[in-house]
Protein backbone atom coordinates (compact mmCIF):
# COMPACT_ATOMS: atom_id res chain seq x y z
CA UNK A 1 0.00 0.00 0.00
CA UNK A 2 0.97 3.36 -0.77
CA UNK A 3 1.06 6.35 1.51
CA UNK A 4 -0.57 9.64 0.29
CA UNK A 5 1.97 12.90 0.24
CA UNK A 6 -0.65 15.75 0.57
CA UNK A 7 -0.92 19.52 0.83
CA UNK A 8 -1.18 20.39 4.28
CA UNK A 9 -5.11 21.80 4.57
CA UNK A 10 -4.15 24.91 5.65
CA UNK A 11 -2.34 25.70 2.38
CA UNK A 12 -4.04 23.88 0.23
CA UNK A 13 -7.89 23.74 1.45
CA UNK A 14 -9.48 22.96 -2.04
CA UNK A 15 -6.34 20.48 -3.26
CA UNK A 16 -6.32 18.64 -0.10
CA UNK A 17 -10.17 18.39 -0.01
CA UNK A 18 -9.97 17.23 -3.67
CA UNK A 19 -7.99 14.71 -3.45
CA UNK A 20 -9.99 13.29 -0.33
CA UNK A 21 -12.69 13.54 -1.95
CA UNK A 22 -11.83 11.68 -5.06
CA UNK A 23 -10.46 8.83 -3.55
CA UNK A 24 -13.71 8.63 -1.71
CA UNK A 25 -15.47 8.73 -5.07
CA UNK A 26 -13.01 5.70 -5.95
CA UNK A 27 -13.92 3.89 -3.14
CA UNK A 28 -11.21 4.13 -0.84
CA UNK A 29 -9.77 6.14 2.19
CA UNK A 30 -6.11 7.59 1.56
CA UNK A 31 -3.85 6.12 3.85
CA UNK A 32 -1.72 10.24 4.37
CA UNK A 33 2.30 9.52 5.06
CA UNK A 34 3.22 13.66 5.08
CA UNK A 35 1.73 16.93 4.41
CA UNK A 36 3.98 18.51 1.89
CA UNK A 37 3.95 22.28 1.90
CA UNK A 38 6.02 22.49 -1.93
CA UNK A 39 4.70 20.89 -4.68
CA UNK A 40 8.34 20.01 -5.56
CA UNK A 41 9.07 18.47 -2.90
CA UNK A 42 6.10 15.93 -3.34
CA UNK A 43 7.33 15.22 -6.51
CA UNK A 44 10.84 14.88 -5.03
CA UNK A 45 9.33 12.55 -2.71
CA UNK A 46 7.60 10.24 -5.16
CA UNK A 47 10.87 10.47 -6.71
CA UNK A 48 12.29 8.75 -3.36
CA UNK A 49 9.44 6.22 -3.13
CA UNK A 50 7.88 7.52 -0.37
CA UNK A 51 4.48 7.78 -1.57
CA UNK A 52 1.93 8.87 -4.09
CA UNK A 53 0.44 12.09 -4.67
CA UNK A 54 -2.12 14.09 -6.88
CA UNK A 55 -0.93 17.50 -8.22
CA UNK A 56 -2.39 20.16 -10.41
CA UNK A 57 -2.18 18.57 -14.19
CA UNK A 58 0.25 21.98 -14.97
CA UNK A 59 2.94 20.00 -13.21
CA UNK A 60 3.11 17.51 -15.70
CA UNK A 61 5.66 19.15 -17.43
CA UNK A 62 8.24 18.54 -14.50
CA UNK A 63 10.03 15.51 -15.59
CA UNK A 64 11.67 14.22 -12.65
CA UNK A 65 13.47 10.65 -13.07
CA UNK A 66 10.99 7.67 -11.92
CA UNK A 67 8.18 10.24 -11.65
CA UNK A 68 5.39 8.83 -13.74
CA UNK A 69 1.96 11.61 -14.34
CA UNK A 70 -1.47 9.78 -14.41
CA UNK A 71 -4.28 11.75 -15.33
CA UNK A 72 -7.78 10.95 -12.96
CA UNK A 73 -10.63 10.60 -15.08
CA UNK A 74 -14.04 12.01 -14.04
CA UNK A 75 -12.76 12.71 -10.32
CA UNK A 76 -10.61 15.65 -10.37
CA UNK A 77 -10.36 17.05 -14.22
CA UNK A 78 -7.58 19.37 -13.42
CA UNK A 79 -5.33 16.49 -11.91
CA UNK A 80 -2.93 13.70 -12.12
CA UNK A 81 -1.79 10.82 -10.54
CA UNK A 82 1.92 11.14 -9.72
CA UNK A 83 4.25 7.83 -8.34
CA UNK A 84 7.47 6.30 -8.68
CA UNK A 85 7.92 4.20 -11.68
CA UNK A 86 9.03 1.09 -9.15
CA UNK A 87 5.61 1.56 -7.28
CA UNK A 88 3.65 -1.65 -7.92
CA UNK A 89 0.31 -0.61 -8.73
CA UNK A 90 -2.46 -3.36 -9.07
CA UNK A 91 -5.24 -0.99 -10.02
CA UNK A 92 -5.72 1.89 -11.53
CA UNK A 93 -8.76 3.98 -12.81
Amino acid sequence: MSFFLLFPREIGLSLYDAVIKACGKAGFEPKIGQLVPQISSVINLVSAEMGVSMVPDSMRQVNVKGVVYRPVADQMPSQSWLWHTGAAIHRQR
